[in-house]
């Protein structure tokens, strides 16, 4: 195989030459996480930065890079709780610039790296807990701001719709 790691980062769940043609999502899992394995020591860091990369490019495949992070995570937690630190700083920095898309994006890569027990269900729980908070205040017409309807709504969206990304394993916690 002479594909080589981004490409089959890029690549991974796709049908593929890189993958022999393969559709089985499993398979690509293994080829790509031991590829990552092989090259881990000498692109760790181009590693990290292409992982983020591809979740924030690729959401629709936001599961398959939540596995292999957990995959990563069980042989190397630091690269593993440096992704989720630099997601969380990408989070807070999204919300702060009301990057709309990449908050609906962030919170649906923790929740893929909550189903692949990277990120402890609690801690999505109380990341939603907090926008909504938030949304709460924003609405509160005591404190005289009513027109930021749209913004709270869109919080109270963001949580909804990372729900299908990580659902059942918060329901398991509640």
């Amino acid at each position: 195989m002479s594909a080589g790691w981004r490409t089959l980062l890029l690549r991974i769940g796709d049908r593929c030459p890189e993958y022999g043609g393969s559709a089985d999502h499993k398979e690509h899992i293994e080829t790509c996480y031991s590829v990552l394995s092989r090259e881990y020591e000498h692109s760790k860091d181009a590693m990290f930065e292409f992982l983020l990369q591809c979740a924030d490019q690729l959401p629709h495949k936001i599961p398959f890079f939540g596995v292999l992070i957990g995959l990563i995570n069980l042989e190397n937690e630091d690269f593993a709780k440096s992704i989720v630190d630099t997601t969380h700083a990408n989070l807070q920095d999204a919300l702060h610039n009301e990057n709309r898309d990449r908050i609906r994006i962030l919170l649906r890569f923790l929740c893929g790296l909550m189903c692949s027990k990277v990120v402890l269900p609690n801690s999505i729980i109380e990341t939603f807990e907090t926008l909504l908070s938030s949304a709460a205040t924003i609405l509160d017409e005591e404190t005289g701001n009513p027109s930021w309807q749209p913004r709270a709504d869109f919080y109270v969206y963001c949580i909804l719709a990372s729900l299908p990304w990580g659902g059942s394993e918060l329901i398991e916690v509640t």
